[in-house]
């Protein structure tokens, strides 16, 4: 082969493996546009290249292309080898021929030979032949391997665009509408419904808590930034224990308005006051144990002014622990020293919460309250200690309309220190609050009796019943009576129950509240975003091929040039051609293929140059070169 180019031509070597050379560049094009592609979009979701094309399909497209055209040069190459392992001095069977043609054929044809060429003289070309068949071979795990290049990330979140997350809170408490307050049956049905729900979830042992007021959340994971929020904090107060003077004041009450009770109940009642009923309702009563929720119009305890403003109700709740009270003869209240005395408070606060959900399950976590008041200009919104709501001064005034002094009137607090926002202030107006408390007092104010043979046989109001399981035994599994440390326990369950669901409650009429704008909290809805993560190892195939396949070309065409052995590669015709009579007449009859499969194992040849041009002879081994 010639390597000067005639006047106006290119080289000869040039022209002759131009497809070769060509396509070899095509593929190395292709794998770096596969490579360009991959990396422009690694870490970055998927593209929207229209409704019938995907990345991961014009990646796959790209590289069957790039297969196809690291393949046909290397083939072409591995059929140019076939006549140069026929070229050195030893002769070698003739059945290579056969194998090497198998090869530029497919994956399978590659991978025997690769494996079948034993001997000869052309060691480096045996293994160049080995190496070629090798890459050949792989070119069947291109697609594959490319394929596996290229993955979705989904552990990997991001906002949503469509996504809502939103919660309520209350930074202004309000129904006032230009100094007129209405509290609708709605708003005290909701009051009540809170209460009994705490009640209800105390008395649950399988669900003793209040959850906290579930958010807005339409995709599986949300989150807020901490928040503040106006709502209702509890306390619970021996009174028995620390005010002895209190505790002789509260049992002269109890005297007061255990008869009150009684007498709404079938023991009032005429007939009770018959000797031989009332020695049967002794035998059905006894013993009893008596249960009494009451509010004050002064506080049982002294108060720091912040929390004596703050202050929302306080029920006072006389019990007894000993069941040998006669409630039913006319001595009935000759034990009432036995009675002990308990204050359930309650107080506007503010709280900081912070919430967020993940999977779908939310989860709020309280990270501080406070009851610090900015500014007032009324002197408590608990009704039971504000004189302005007494009308007439005996009594009480728990619906509206509110009295014209209180019009108006504001209570400001501060959020918790530890929310970081300390510019931030919290108002109550205080008809609205003064209203919302005297609802509060007025469903929970009532009695129970309990009898261990019947268990509640009278109760009125909504917490009789839950309080007098806490103290008395029956909440959840607890048998009574209690010890202390249990009785307290369970009543310090019960009032931040009721405190917890209050505050839910007013979250959740946030929204409706006069000048609470900012009663809807946005956060961050979070949705899945499959993110491209490019694998680039399994890329390496592919490089290594097309470097390969150029390597084992840029040497075929470099031992081709330096003989005068034609560049048939593998030319079928060339193959036709290539055996000499000697080696026909040894094979016999063409159509005898056993025959002929057979001897091409046995028949020795090598590529010589005939007056025919180069075909494979026969060569008697038994006589020296």
């Amino acid at each position: 082969m010639g390597n000067r180019p005639d006047d106006g031509q290119l080289p000869l070597w040039i022209r002759t493996w131009a497809p070769e050379i060509l396509s070899l560049t095509l593929s190395i094009c292709l794998v770096a546009t596969i490579v360009g592609i991959l990396q422009a979009y690694d870490g970055k979701p998927q593209p929207d290249l229209g409704p019938t094309l995907t990345l991961n399909g014009l990646i796959q497209f790209i590289a069957t292309i790039a297969q196809f055209t690291f393949s046909y040069p290397l083939a072409r190459g591995l059929g140019q080898l076939k006549w140069l392992w026929f070229l050195p001095r030893k002769p070698h069977p003739l059945r290579d021929f056969e194998a090497y043609d198998d090869a530029c054929r497919g994956s399978w044809g590659s991978l025997k030979l690769a494996f079948r060429l034993r001997g000869g003289s052309g060691i480096r070309d045996r293994l160049l032949t080995q190496v070629a068949a090798l890459v050949l071979a792989s070119a069947i795990l291109n697609g594959p391997f490319t394929q596996q290049a290229l993955v979705f990330d989904t552990s990997i979140e991001s906002p949503s665009l469509n996504g809502t997350a939103t919660l309520t809170r209350v930074s202004t408490m309000s129904r006032s509408v230009d100094g007129s307050v209405s509290i609708d049956d709605l708003g005290n049905i909701a009051m009540r419904s809170a209460i009994f729900h705490a009640a209800q979830a105390t008395t649950d042992r399988f669900r003793p808590h209040i959850m906290p007021l579930a958010p807005n959340c339409t995709t599986a994971r949300c989150e807020w930034e901490p928040y503040n929020t106006l709502g209702i904090c509890g306390k619970l107060v021996n009174l028995t224990a620390t005010n002895l003077t209190g505790t002789r004041y509260h049992r002269e009450w109890t005297l007061a308005t255990i008869e009150q009770y009684l007498n709404n109940t079938f023991i009032g009642m005429p007939e009770a006051q018959d000797p031989e009923i009332q020695a049967t309702l002794t035998a059905l009563l006894e013993p009893m144990r008596y249960v009494s929720i009451y509010s004050h119009l002064d506080p049982s305890v002294q108060l720091p002014e912040d929390l004596m403003k703050a202050a929302s109700a306080e029920l006072i709740v006389a019990y007894s622990d000993d069941g040998n009270i006669d409630m039913v003869t006319s001595a009935r209240f000759s034990n009432i020293d036995k009675f002990k005395f308990l204050a359930m408070q309650f107080f506007y606060c503010t709280r900081t919460f912070q919430t967020r959900v993940i999977d779908g399950v939310p989860e709020t976590k309280e990270l501080g309250r406070a009851i610090q008041v900015v500014s007032s200009t009324v002197r408590t919104v608990n009704p039971a200690w504000n004189e302005d709501m007494r009308t007439p001064p005996e009594g009480l005034r728990f619906e509206s309309p509110c009295p014209s002094i209180v019009k108006n009137q504001t209570l400001v607090l501060a959020p918790p220190p530890a929310s970081g926002r300390d510019g931030e202030t919290f108002t109550i107006d205080a008809c609205t609050g003064l209203l919302a408390s005297g609802e509060l007092i007025g469903s929970s104010n009532g009695m129970g009796l309990y009898v261990d043979k019947a268990g509640y046989v009278a109760n009125i109001g909504i917490l009789s019943t839950p309080v007098g399981l806490a103290l008395q035994g029956g909440l959840g599994s607890q048998p009574g009576p209690l010890d202390q440390a249990t009785q307290w326990s369970n009543m310090e369950l019960l009032v931040n129950n009721i405190a917890d669901s209050l505050t839910n409650m007013l979250r959740e009429a946030g929204p409706s509240f006069v000048g609470n704008e900012d009663g809807i909290l946005e956060g961050i809805a979070y949705a899945q975003l499959p993110l491209i993560r490019v694998r680039w190892g399994w890329l390496v195939l592919a490089m290594v091929q097309v470097v390969l396949c150029a390597i084992i070309l840029g040497i075929v065409i470099h031992i081709t040039s330096k003989t005068d052995v034609e560049a048939r590669k593998d030319s079928s015709i060339a193959a036709l051609c290539a055996l000499d009579s000697s080696v026909k007449e040894k094979l016999g009859p063409w159509m005898n293929m056993k025959g002929a499969k057979s001897g091409s194992a046995l028949l020795k040849v090598r590529l010589e140059k005939t007056e025919e041009g180069y075909q494979l002879c026969l060569v008697d081994e038994s006589k020296p070169p």
